[in-house]
């Protein structure tokens, strides 16, 4: 199981810059990408199911820096992904969500769109339809 060691000390200040609502490790951004990146690049050689369940297991885990690994993990291997795993994804956006990782999902996304745009156009719009629908954060960025 993939793990990461923090720095208490940046434990709570991390928490109360996110309204006290998740617990963090004590990760800084570079340290996480750091602790991260070999995991990201195996994600790349394993067979998509197991790469869904990997992300699965991250966002179930308590420290928001696990959650944050899962949008980099998803990210990193867009180009394999069906529909089918794009639909699967999208629930993620609101698990324990709140602006941090709607805005990395959004970011995040913005690639993909493109990519699923290359197969279809209605392909296209039928996948902005189903990530945006029930998620709040993404339709007022989309104005929907």
């Amino acid at each position: 199981m993939f793990t990461m060691v923090g720095n208490v000390e940046d434990q709570a200040p991390m928490a109360r810059y996110m309204r006290n609502q998740f617990k963090f490790l004590g990760l800084k951004t570079p340290q996480r990408k750091a602790a991260s990146k070999a995991f990201i690049k195996a994600s790349k050689a394993i067979p998509v199911a197991e790469m869904m369940a990997k992300i699965a297991d991250l966002y179930t885990r308590e420290e928001r820096e696990y959650q944050y690994v899962a949008i980099d993990v998803a990210y990193a291997n867009v180009k394999r992904l069906s529909f089918a795993d794009i639909q699967a994804l999208t629930k993620y956006i609101q698990i324990k969500s709140w602006w941090d990782t709607v805005d990395t999902c959004e970011k995040s996304l913005v690639p993909l769109l493109f990519f699923i745009q290359k197969k279809s156009t209605s392909y296209l719009t039928c996948s902005i339809n189903m990530i945006i629908s029930g998620c709040d954060g993404l339709r007022s960025s989309y104005n929907c």
